[in-house]
């Protein structure tokens, strides 16, 4: 008995796709491609060759998808599958577009962040780049600061006194001068 749907919608494609039935999520958001204009119909057909390993056909898909609505998602999944492929400079390009239509579209600026930390590490010699991505001003430059936290005191386990019995003859713990606290540097990364 066949199980395809007798009406192909986005909505099924995307069930589709979700319950991990690749192929099926492909033939349904095909149909929907081919009888409407759907940019998210795009953008999941898009996941589901994604998913399936059919990189080519997935951009496709995701140019397509931005071709008919242009929104900082659509341009992220777009360069996030040319970073895929190793098109760096058309993945800066598309993450930057996304960031220039919403400044505050943070899976574009932290996509942006590792590429530009990830060309510095690996080319030192050729900071041009690296420059440029840098004075677009949607990389960040200087690295998070370390942040001081205050953590109970591994000696006296918060309580800010040693010794004594039932507390009669205790005294200030010596670690943390009977604050129960001490002060850890995190680290950024």
């Amino acid at each position: 008995m066949d199980s395809s749907p007798q009406v192909a919608t986005k909505e099924e494609g995307l069930r589709l796709l979700k319950a991990g039935e690749i192929e099926a999520a492909i033939k349904v958001l095909e149909k929907v491609r081919e009888n409407v204009d759907d940019a998210q119909a795009c953008a999941y057909l898009g996941a589901a060759y994604c998913k399936k390993g059919d990189r080519p056909r997935a951009i496709r898909a995701f140019e397509e998808s931005l071709r008919i609505e242009e929104t900082p998602k659509a341009y992220f999944n777009l360069a996030a599958m040319y970073e895929s492929v190793s098109r760096l400079d058309e993945a800066v390009r598309h993450y930057r577009m996304a960031v220039e239509l919403d400044p505050e579209y943070a899976p574009a600026q932290q996509a942006l962040n590792k590429l530009h930390a990830k060309f510095a590490a690996t080319h030192p010699e050729d900071v041009g780049l690296a420059e440029e991505i840098a004075a677009s001003g949607v990389v960040p430059q200087p690295p998070p600061e370390p942040v001081e936290i205050k953590i109970p005191c591994p000696t006296c386990a918060g309580k800010g006194k040693q010794g004594g019995v039932f507390g009669v003859g205790s005294k200030d713990c010596g670690t943390c001068q009977g604050t129960g606290f001490i002060t850890k540097t995190s680290d950024p990364q």
